[in-house]
């Protein structure tokens, strides 16, 4: 146990060390785009990054000697003699509370490091930047896996069926299934079924569907952003969507029509986008935005912090990669076998 706390320690500091270099890359980088751009926002965000930063390593510092004190209690239990134990009982019943007293606090330390860390990963990527590795993103998992694929499996046609994770030569109906992310050998034959390539290939694939999925939901919520920007319009005319109010001047002629226009009517609001609040992107604008801040298209975001954002998508990719080795490991008809078995046969 004390090997594992060690370890769990080591690494919670590797990965504090790692953060705080993160943190002093940001600093440089807010620092230059202050130099550049001399905006009076930058200057506030950097302060309170500095103030976040402060609390961090104040929670880090707090944290280290908690963890110290538990180490030193720990010492002090073993250092009680067999022949003190009746006499040292009730020290040692102090000390073991004292000690998970301190344990708990080092864990609530940990989650409020959690939630401090969360806060500063809103400020490591720039939003100006998202847009551009998202397009790249975009690009990059669908045609190198496309590629690839007709590479690895070449022509198509009953000869090169050992390429695929689902076929086997020789074999009636396949492996059955998608298998197993390791290389599996055929029953009966030599050929060597690799499917890393395969494991990639749904990494790519579940990366480009939430990345999809993350456009198509910021591009609606952004026509129902400006759905209910001053809707419905204040002017007859933009709400009727009528450029020329006519009405008939019965007072000089039954037979006058006169028409106006209000000033106000501009060419925003056109024919084009009457009638837009009954459309389904403008309900989107009600649906919380949690994709939305991957593509950073510079949109308000109400009532949305980076914690749920950040969960939310790990919460989606994980089940969807849960999902995935479900229908693996469940699929009808699978036969694992190893290199020894196949050599067994032959």
């Amino acid at each position: 146990m004390r090997v594992s706390l060690l370890l769990f320690l080591r690494i919670g500091l590797k990965l504090k060390l790692v953060l705080l270099k993160l943190m002093v890359a940001v600093l440089m980088l807010l620092l230059l785009r202050l130099l550049v751009m001399s905006k009076l926002l930058i200057l506030l965000r950097m302060l309170v990054l500095l103030l976040r930063l402060l609390t961090l390593l104040m929670l880090m510092l707090l944290r280290k000697l908690v963890v110290k004190l538990s180490v030193l209690l720990v010492s002090l239990l073993r250092m009680v003699k067999v022949h003190l134990l009746l006499n040292m009982s009730i020290l040692r019943v102090v000390l073991r509370s004292v000690l998970k007293l301190l344990l708990l606090v080092v864990l609530i330390l940990n989650l409020l490091l959690l939630l401090m860390v969360t806060y500063l990963l809103k400020v490591l990527i720039p939003f100006y930047l998202i847009d551009k590795i998202e397009m790249v993103l975009l690009i990059a998992t669908f045609f190198p896996p496309v590629i690839v694929a007709l590479l690895n499996r070449g022509i198509f046609g009953d000869d090169t069926k050992a390429y695929s994770p689902k076929t086997c030569p020789d074999t009636e109906g396949g492996l059955g299934g998608w298998r197993p992310y390791t290389p599996q050998y055929c029953p009966g034959a030599t050929g060597e079924v690799d499917n890393s390539f395969w494991h990639a290939f749904d990494i790519l694939l579940v990366i480009k569907i939430s990345l999809v999925a993350a456009v198509l939901w910021t591009k609606a919520y952004w026509e129902g952003e400006k759905a209910m920007d001053n809707w419905p319009a204040p002017d007859d005319n933009q709400r009727n969507c009528q450029i020329l109010k006519v009405e008939a001047d019965t007072a000089s002629s039954p037979n006058t029509l006169t028409y106006s226009i209000d000033p106000n009517w501009t060419d925003s609001h056109a024919e084009g986008v009457c009638g837009f609040k009954k459309s389904v992107a403008y309900y989107a604008h009600f649906i919380s935005p949690s994709l939305m801040v991957l593509v950073g298209m510079g949109l308000p975001l109400p009532n949305l912090t980076i914690e749920t954002t950040v969960s939310r998508f790990v919460f989606i990719m994980e089940l969807t990669f849960i999902v995935l080795d479900i229908c693996k490991i469940n699929s009808a008809g699978e036969i694992i076998t190893t290199r020894s078995e196949v050599e067994g046969e032959a």
